[in-house]
């Protein structure tokens, strides 16, 4: 099973994105998918990118702010959140997004909150 990961994940960055010698590679990540996330890492460093920075996520604790956060919360994007993603922009990186959720993870959150969240990051990027 390890080899076949490590050969998904070459064909990832080889193929999957074409990463350039030199390149940014900017990796989005669960938490859950850590070992996948760090065998794209390995492979874009022996594909000759510049760096690699990853962007971990935690859908239960994201279900936990949306339960417990105020509504207004979720009406503004962070700053600091699209000034890194303008930053990758810049730099020219290239860009893998693991996904790995679970269908049920936000059933029963306020649809509004889910609303103002996805409008925000929206209208910001």
């Amino acid at each position: 099973m390890d080899n076949l990961l490590n050969k998904y994940a070459k064909l990832v960055v080889k193929t999957g994105i074409n990463l350039q010698k030199g390149q940014l590679l900017v990796i989005n990540s669960p938490i859950e998918c850590a070992d996948f996330a760090r065998r794209v890492a390995k492979e874009g460093f022996e594909a000759g990118c510049s760096d690699v920075k990853i962007n971990w996520s935690d859908e239960k604790f994201s279900r936990i702010r949306f339960d417990g956060a105020a509504n207004e919360i979720f009406d503004e994007f962070p700053q600091y959140r699209y000034d890194m993603f303008m930053s990758f922009k810049e730099k020219g990186a290239a860009i893998v997004s693991i996904h790995a959720s679970d269908p049920s993870i936000f059933k029963g959150v306020e649809q509004d909150k889910l609303r103002r969240a996805q409008m925000a990051a929206g209208q910001a990027l």
